[in-house]
């Protein structure tokens, strides 16, 4: 099995459409693929995500703003995720595309999207504020921070079908899915091959990481 970990901006409109476009590929695959949505919060995402839209990355209150948002977005994936993976997947990808739309987000929008995608109001809401919320988020960065994340859309590829090698893939800040098919495709057909250009840090020009 391939196992993908898609390091994400909650709010960020890049993310999404690499979000959407792995899944469609994943779906392609002649073998099975999981892909694990890691959606990833700090500053310095912030920051990038400030400067992608032309904002004042020295605006503190509006920095503050949209970091708060990004968090209560990954805390309602969170709380998504306790009534499956695939609902929690819709719901983060549907947030993401209403904030992008017109930077809309509240708890009445939530609503409507919990039901839309048939998630339990009273569970969610429940879930919503459960200390263990608070530790799965903490865990998530701390993935990221020991999978050497400092951007997004990142992903790290694990292949379960080579045992002589542990090793994780790092492919950094990718926004075309086509690289994402290519990695697929090395790991299927020439696997000892992909491994040595990860080593050598590329592969047909795209920058990759041994972790």
């Amino acid at each position: 099995m391939l196992e993908i970990f898609v390091f994400v901006n909650p709010i960020g409109n890049i993310c999404l459409e690499v979000e959407k476009n792995l899944l469609a590929l994943a779906g392609e695959q002649s073998r099975p693929v999981q892909i694990k949505f890691v959606p990833t919060l700090n500053f310095t995402i912030i920051t990038d995500y400030m400067k992608a839209h032309a904002m004042d990355p020295k605006d503190l209150e509006l920095r503050n703003h949209l970091f708060n948002l990004a968090y209560n977005i990954i805390l309602d994936y969170k709380a998504a995720q306790f009534q499956g993976n695939l609902k929690a997947r819709k719901l983060l990808m549907a947030l993401q595309r209403a904030f992008n739309e017109d930077q809309r987000y509240d708890r009445a929008m939530v609503a409507e999207l919990l039901a839309t995608y048939h998630i339990d109001q009273e569970m969610f809401d429940e879930d919503r504020t459960d200390a263990a919320l608070r530790d799965a988020f903490s865990h998530d960065q701390q993935l990221a921070s020991e999978m050497h994340i400092t951007n997004t859309p990142s992903a790290v590829f694990m292949d379960t079908d080579q045992p002589e090698t542990d090793a994780a893939i790092l492919l950094e800040n990718v926004t075309d899915h086509h690289v994402f098919a290519n990695i697929c495709h090395e790991l299927v057909t020439r696997p000892a091959a992909f491994y040595g250009s990860a080593e050598l840090g590329s592969l047909n020009g795209t920058d990759l990481h041994v972790l």
